[in-house]
This record gives C-alpha cells, structure tokens and sequence, in this order.
C-alpha cells in the first residue's frame, strides 16, 4: 500500500520510480508466497473433515480451462482437451478440486510455453476417473520427475523460465489428491519433449 502511494509521488525521479515499482513488485510476489505456504501447511497439518459432494469431473476441468483461455492466447498456447464428453462423476471438494486445477493448468503453461500446446484428457474404467494434464517444450530426468511433488523441490530446467514458483504449486497438488485418496504421478518422453502429470480417483459410485 505504501510503495502505491509513493507510485503517485509526481516528484519522485524516474530512477526512484523504477526503485519503488520494484519494491511493489517484490512485494506482492512475497504476500502471495507467503499465502501459497499457509495453503501448503493448513492441508498438511489441519485435522479437518472436508465436506464432498458427487461432482462432474469434466464439467470442472472445463471451468477451469476457461478461466485460463486469456493467458493461453496471450501465450499463443494451444489448448486441448479431450474426453469431456462423459461427466466422470466423482465425490469431492469443489473447493480443492478448483485449487488442483488451477495449479496444474498454472504449471502446465509456465513449462508449455516453449511447446506452445497444453493437453489436458479425461477417461475412465470400472474403477476409477484418469485425469492426464500434459505440457509440451520441456520434460524432465527420471531422477527430477520423481521429486515433482516434494514441497519446495524444483527441477533442474526451473531456471530456464519466467517463474514467481518456489516450488509450492505441485506439493499443494499431490495432498489435495491424497485428500481424495487419489494417485499422481508423472511421465515424461525426453524424445518428444512431454511432460505428463497423471491422477487417478474412484468413481461416485466405488
């Protein structure tokens, strides 16, 4: 709020004006690390009872696609997603799943950007609800992709890319689908530079 205010100072010099947008900058990146934190501590350290509702799996991946339709264009990324045909009905948190969501999606254009195409596909079996986001233009080693979902872990390409990331985003993931009594994982084809993350959930029904 502070550093807002001295943005308005008409007296202030072009080089202290570069010094106070820096510092708001700055600023706002760490109040929304420090909120990413609080997220990451609240779901693994609250003992909380979480209400879950039977929810279409497809119609939620489809509200969250069309929020990031702005920064896909911006981007110039395609955005694909395929078996949203079927409703891949599911009991869940509305509220974790959205936050899921959005951090992959998030994830997926932050590494896709080279690639320029984000794939997300939906698909089911007797048992359980597969949901497969994958980004291309990046793919991590073995050795990295298994250490994806470690809280504060980031790859070795992590450098390579614009990112505010402190390596919150996917740890958030992975406990929200432990939450659902889920599985994640990912894979990666170095060859064809992909990368996928995969997450399994039982049916409504199961």
């Amino acid at each position: 709020g502070y550093a807002q205010l001295l943005e308005q100072n008409e007296d202030l010099s072009i080089h202290s004006r570069e010094q106070v947008e820096i510092i708001r900058r700055k600023s706002e990146q760490l109040s929304a690390q420090i909120a990413e934190l609080l997220e990451y501590s609240i779901l693994q350290f609250e003992e909380k009872e979480y209400t879950f509702e039977e929810l279409s799996l497809s119609r939620l991946v489809e509200q969250i696609f069309i929020d990031f339709i702005p920064e896909y264009e911006k981007n110039q990324i395609t955005y694909v997603l395929y078996g949203n045909e079927d409703e891949h009905k599911m009991q869940c948190n509305a509220a974790l799943m959205i936050r899921m969501l959005e951090n992959l999606l998030n994830n997926a254009l932050r590494y896709g950007k080279e690639g320029k195409k984000v794939e997300a596909v939906l698909s089911e079996n007797e048992e359980s609800i597969c949901l497969e986001i994958a980004n291309y233009g990046s793919a991590m080693k073995k050795a990295e992709a298994e250490r994806i979902f470690e809280p504060f872990y980031q790859g070795g390409n992590a450098k390579e890319y614009e990112t505010e990331s402190k390596g919150l985003g996917l740890a958030i993931v992975a406990k929200i689908v432990a939450i659902h009594s889920g599985t994640i994982h990912v894979e990666c084809d170095e060859e064809i530079k992909r990368m996928s993350i995969i997450i399994n959930f039982k049916k409504a029904n199961k």
